[in-house]
């Protein structure tokens, strides 16, 4: 065989010993290499408006029908005469969760509500004496 033959039939060789290693690595780095993934937010409730607090028994502000899980914030906007308590209360009338106090100006966190569990309603109630329209901002 001449030298060049012998050149020719040894880039063959190594070309195809390699490159089966060259596919396969690439593929494997293109498997391992992927986007950061951040979790959806998706937002349950975003309800924003004013009404009308009893101090004498908690009063239904706004309800929403979850498919997902939900911990809603609440917020007791500035400017309102009060603090208020907020619950949650599902199709039944059961509480989920606990009852959450939320100053004037501030905002709380309520427990989780599970998923595909229904319509479920937030409700407040003002402090005593301090019945009336309040502004509230549900996320």
């Amino acid at each position: 065989m001449k030298k060049s033959a012998k050149i020719l039939a040894m880039i063959i060789i190594c070309s195809i010993a390699v490159t089966p290693m060259t596919v396969t690595a690439a593929k494997a780095d293109q498997q391992n290499i992927q986007p950061e993934q951040v979790p959806i937010s998706q937002r349950r409730v975003n309800w924003s408006g004013s009404a009308y607090i009893s101090d004498a028994s908690y009063t239904n502000v706004t309800s929403s029908n979850n498919l997902f899980n939900d911990r809603p914030e609440v917020t007791n906007s500035a400017g309102n005469s009060g603090t208020l308590s907020f619950r949650i209360v599902n199709y039944k009338g059961e509480i989920v969760g606990s009852a959450k106090s939320c100053a004037v100006g501030s905002s709380v966190k309520m427990d989780e509500i599970p998923f595909n569990s229904g319509t479920y309603t937030l409700q407040a109630k003002a402090a005593t004496g301090k019945a009336g329209n309040y502004s509230i901002k549900i996320d």
